[in-house]
């Protein structure tokens, strides 16, 4: 996780002019930005707190009112040798899933699990000391990512 300093567009209605607008920018960037997810931030988790509002314009299509505004926010992005904790999502003989943070998941393929065999019964990879299940916690490594449809998927191993 990380903290970044991001910019926003945000369109809001012109009834929402008054005191209180630095409030309602604020809660209206939190609606549009948190748990949104871009190729080069990664996964927005938090809104922080408004920066500055860059610039603002009148929309001429529909004379609402569109801000540029400068945000710091929590992000998690997903990187090569990245290491995580977490606990299995889901276990099949194609492979052991987890899901970070409910945000991005990752796969350990068969060929990482090279020192488990597969259980069909138990639906569990089992070696003579260890046996991984849903929800058993382990510590994983990043080793491939793929960023599609505004989202990532990572492949991994366990460590």
């Amino acid at each position: 996780m990380g903290i970044e300093i991001l910019r926003q567009r945000l369109v809001i209605d012109n009834s929402f002019l008054g005191k209180q607008l630095n409030q309602f920018i604020f809660s209206r960037l939190k609606e549009v930005a948190e748990n949104d997810c871009t190729k080069e931030y990664g996964y927005i988790l938090k809104v922080n707190k408004l920066m500055k509002i860059i610039d603002n314009y009148i929309s001429n299509v529909n004379s609402e009112l569109v801000f540029i505004v400068e945000f710091e926010a929590e992000t998690l992005k997903p990187q090569i040798n990245d290491i995580f904790e977490d606990e299995i999502f889901l276990v099949l003989r194609g492979g052991i899933f987890f899901n970070i943070n409910n945000k991005f998941k990752v796969l350990i393929p068969p060929n990482s699990l090279s020192q488990y065999h597969f259980d069909t019964d138990t639906k569990s990879y089992v070696n003579s000391t260890n046996i991984l299940v849903k929800g058993t916690k382990c510590k994983l490594k990043i080793t491939g990512i793929r960023y599609i449809n505004k989202k990532f998927d990572c492949f991994g191993e366990l460590i």
